[in-house]
């Protein structure tokens, strides 16, 4: 519920003071894999950096007074942040979230908040349960990113991915190899240009997308 660091810093105090260790929990999820899911989640905040702080000061022997940074925080739709990317111009930063939906405790989504004036939200993917998208990388540009559909466990299918590119104005998905069966860690080189590596059969390979 905090609104800021100084909020957080105060809740935190209360907490510990009070020597609180229970945690009230209204919803799943309540534990992921080995560990159970402490009384705070993850969040975004923005900080304006000043320009005097990216100079490089000429060397001098007195000590600089470190300045601190004052944080907004992002308004983020319901769900567990698990990923974010954001982009090269800090435009905007693609979140992935987790919900519980019918059918599965854990469906993703993939969201792009802006980051200019008033954040704004933009969903590009919707919570399935049979499969889910991970955020890999945004195009230098900003237009598009790289995500990762992944088939999950079913009866009728295997655990599968296939590396895809998101429209993030259309919302549009389309595969960028087919036919390949790999789990890759791709990168965009240029607007264009895309080049990833996975294992392929027990060896390494480079893949080039042109």
């Amino acid at each position: 519920w905090a609104a800021d660091e100084n909020d957080h810093q105060e809740f935190s105090s209360e907490r510990s003071d009070a020597k609180v260790s229970g945690i009230l929990h209204t919803g799943f999820p309540v534990r992921r894999w080995d560990h159970d899911l402490g009384p705070g989640r993850q969040t975004l905040a923005v900080a304006t950096l000043d320009e005097a702080a990216t100079d490089f000061p000429e060397v001098s022997d007195e000590l600089s007074t470190p300045a601190g940074l004052d944080f907004r925080y992002l308004s983020l739709p319901s769900g567990r942040l698990v990923d974010w990317a954001v982009d090269d111009e800090a435009r905007f930063v693609l979140v992935q979230l987790e919900k519980p939906i019918p059918g599965q405790l854990e469906a993703s989504e993939i969201w792009r908040v802006d980051l200019d004036g008033e954040p704004e939200l933009h969903r590009l993917t919707k919570p399935a349960a049979d499969h889910s998208f991970d955020i890999e990388a945004i195009s230098p540009d900003g237009t598009k990113a790289l995500v990762t559909r992944v088939q999950q466990w079913a009866p009728q299918a295997n655990l599968a991915a296939e590396l895809m590119v998101l429209d993030l104005e259309t919302a549009e998905v389309k595969p960028v190899w087919p036919d390949a069966d790999f789990w890759f860690a791709p990168i965009w080189v240029d607007d264009s240009t895309i080049v990833a590596s996975a294992d392929d059969h027990g060896r390494g390979s480079i893949f080039i997308e042109i």
